[in-house]
């Protein structure tokens, strides 16, 4: 919503952009610890398994 407001009052496409690749880079962050989060979650689960068995 930001960037169509920047957008449509400043006209300046480059501050557009750099929120766009900023926004991305963020998400791709967010999805990376999420992705680290359950790999860690589900070897903590099979040593258990391991250790139980």
């Amino acid at each position: 919503m930001r960037s169509i407001a920047t957008a449509y009052c400043y006209h300046d496409w480059v501050q557009v952009a750099f929120l766009f690749a900023l926004r991305v880079i963020l998400y791709l962050i967010l999805f990376a610890g999420v992705f680290v989060d359950t790999v860690l979650d589900m070897t903590r689960e099979c040593i258990i398994d391991f250790i139980l068995s």
